[in-house]
């Protein structure tokens, strides 16, 4: 773990391997954690700049963890990520620029990238938007409970002010999931573009399924081609959950289902498809993934 008020790093070319253990089946918790001091009444974020490249982590629970970051940089590029829990975790970064490109994810037990704003909301400081740019990374493998991107604005649920501004983009995921490749809970104003997301899941992108709103996405040219759908009752690559609104959907040059539950949303070049949304078996894989949730130690 490195701490402190004011602190630069740069991690290249190391190799960082776990192995089985007690928590949650691996013996190392987190392999990178770079971190401000997040508990009341004292907390405090880091300043600095820090880069990740062409690293190897292999088998545990957390692999690059930067949390409390206030006016600084973040690059992880080339990096390679094995049969890990959690690949990426960015959390609770204010005015921060951080990008996470050219990454090889194989085997993400719960996600590859997360950025996960406001999960300290009783520290009493205060999140300014960071800008997110996820890009060129390949994530693929199979666990019951993945997903591929996660992007996740608590800030915006709590408060009604949003942190996050995420570019996602000319990714590749191929998972085998009862989740899916990108998902969301309450960021405004996303780009989702040019990825292409494959395999049997619950849907390739699913944004506003949780949450008080997502709103303002642009998803455009995604090629969900090979996406199969994991429950019978829910065959939709792109799922606009009840929670969405003025999201706008352009398909690419292929046959794209997308299943609108939102308002005023747009679609273009899509194929609109009806489905039960949130039927009782999607239920029942959302509370089995949630009791996992409760298990992890963030």
């Amino acid at each position: 773990m490195i701490d402190g008020a004011q602190v630069n790093t740069a991690l290249k070319r190391i190799r960082f391997e776990g192995g089985a253990g007690s928590w949650l089946g691996c013996n190392v918790g987190w392999g990178t954690c770079i971190a401000g001091y997040c508990e009341p009444p004292d907390a405090q974020f880091m300043t600095g700049n820090h880069v990740v490249e062409d690293c190897e982590y292999e088998m545990m629970y957390m692999a690059y963890n930067p949390q409390y970051q206030m006016d600084g940089t973040l690059l992880v590029k080339y990096n390679s990520f094995t049969d890990l829990y959690v690949s990426v975790y960015l959390n609770d970064v204010s005015n921060c620029d951080m990008r996470v490109t050219r990454n090889e994810i194989v085997n993400p037990g719960y996600t590859g990238v997360s950025v996960y704003q406001g999960y300290y909301p009783a520290s009493g400081i205060d999140l300014s938007p960071s800008r997110f740019l996820i890009e060129h990374n390949t994530i693929h493998g199979e666990g019951p409970y993945a997903i591929g991107i996660e992007l996740i604005d608590r800030w915006y649920y709590l408060r009604s002010l949003s942190s996050t501004e995420a570019v996602v983009s000319n990714n590749r995921i191929s998972l085998d999931t009862r989740w899916g490749g990108i998902y969301d809970f309450c960021v405004q104003n996303a780009a989702v573009t040019n990825n292409i997301v494959s395999g049997t899941m619950m849907s390739a992108l699913f944004p506003g399924v949780f949450g008080t709103g997502t709103s303002n996405w642009a998803i455009v040219g995604n090629n969900v081609q090979g996406y199969s759908p994991y429950f019978s009752s829910l065959d939709a690559a792109i799922w606009l959950g009840n929670k969405t609104s003025l999201c706008t959907v352009v398909g690419g040059p292929n046959k794209t289902n997308v299943l609108d539950e939102g308002t005023d949303n747009i679609l273009v070049g899509v194929t609109k498809v009806g489905g039960e949304g949130l039927g009782e078996e999607i239920k029942e894989g959302m509370r089995q993934r949630m009791e996992v949730r409760k298990g992890m130690p963030w």
